[in-house]
Order: C-alpha cells, then sequence, then structure tokens
C-alpha cells in the first residue's frame, strides 16, 4: 500500500531529476485517493518544480498551501524565492 511517505520520496526524485510535470501529476494522484498531501509533500513538489525553471507552478503551490492553510516554513519560502531568481 502506498502512502504519503512513498509519495513524498517519489516526489523528491522528481526534483533531482527536475521532473515538475511527473511531480504535479503525483500531487495530483494524491488529491483523488485518501492520502492528504502536506507541507513536505508540497514542498518536494515545489522543488521539482523549482528545478524545472517552473516559477509560476511553484507560485501556484505556495498559494494552494495558503488556501489549505498549511502551515509554510523554511524550505517552502525558500523554493519560491529560489524559483522568483531564475524566473
Amino acid at each position: 500500500e502506498v502512502g504519503v511517505r512513498d509519495i513524498t520520496v517519489a516526489l523528491s526524485g522528481c526534483g533531482k531529476g527536475a521532473q515538475w510535470q511527473e511531480a504535479l501529476l503525483l500531487l495530483l494522484v494524491m488529491d483523488t485517493t485518501i492520502l492528504e498531501p502536506d507541507t513536505v509533500v508540497y514542498n518536494a513538489a515545489m522543488t521539482a518544480c523549482e528545478k524545472g525553471d517552473e516559477w509560476q507552478m511553484v507560485a501556484a503551490l505556495l498559494t494552494t498551501m495558503g488556501g489549505y492553510m498549511m502551515e509554510l516554513d523554511v524550505i517552502s519560502y525558500s523554493a519560491a524565492i529560489s524559483a522568483c531568481e531564475k524566473g
């Protein structure tokens, strides 16, 4: 059975390979299951988008996190700042 930790590991792999499309797909799959993404999951997805030079997606994910009342942390803001610097 796949859990949140498994998805987080897969998202981290997407980040290392700058595979932002796959990261967003994994996040979308989580939304269709009983698994609830948390700050760590969103941070991993944002990092993948940042590495793929997709600052718009990072901004959208950051906004989504705020909408879900998730706690933003240093990693969240760091990914957003880094993506904006590249964009």
